[in-house]
């Protein structure tokens, strides 16, 4: 049933670009997070577009490609960035529009001896806050636990996102993310 006192869904732009693809955005010809984006960057907010807004709404949730709460489903990922030096390193930074919760951060480190520190920001491009940082002397670190660990839920958006640093000897460090979008 077409939403009351709509254009005709022959002539909706947004049933045009979805012509021909499936709802479950996990499937190789389905609708995507990132086709989502795309698709309602290019809507206005204005008096003609709400009939088009409430399409996208019930697309996005149909294809569980948008989210009202919670993540969105087959969006989790693994995020990493080798370093090899002391500086601070951008490790995840969503695209405009798009909020990712954490879900692990850990670190491997090729070479090197003695204690070597790790630490993760939240970088807003001017301010840092360390909300993670841990020492140790072993090859691989996953932060966990009371003292390494925070307890609150972490958020990333465009512009409050993840940066990291390591000080000691090494040759190289992997820090890797799991993330999920949940916006």
């Amino acid at each position: 049933m077409p939403l009351p006192d709509s254009p005709p869904v022959e002539t909706s732009r947004i049933y045009q670009q979805f012509k021909g693809l499936n709802a479950l955005g996990n499937t190789t010809n389905g609708v995507t997070a990132d086709l989502m984006d795309n698709i309602r960057l290019q809507q206005f907010l204005d008096f003609n577009s709400e009939d088009e807004l409430r399409r996208l709404l019930l697309v996005g949730m149909a294809s569980q490609t948008m989210s009202t709460s919670g993540p969105m489903a087959g969006t989790a990922q693994f995020v990493s960035v080798t370093v090899t030096d002391t500086s601070f390193v951008t490790l995840f930074q969503p695209g405009l529009g798009e909020v990712w919760a954490l879900q692990g951060i850990g670190a491997v480190v090729s070479g090197g001896s003695g204690t070597r520190t790790f630490a993760a920001y939240l970088y807003d491009g001017t301010t840092r806050l360390n909300w993670l940082s841990s020492s140790s002397s072993g090859s691989n670190l996953t932060f966990t636990g009371e003292g390494e660990y925070p307890d609150a839920p972490f958020y990333f958006d465009n512009q409050m996102y993840c940066q990291v640093q390591s000080t000691g000897t090494f040759d190289s460090i992997t820090y890797n993310l799991a993330v999920i979008r949940v916006r």
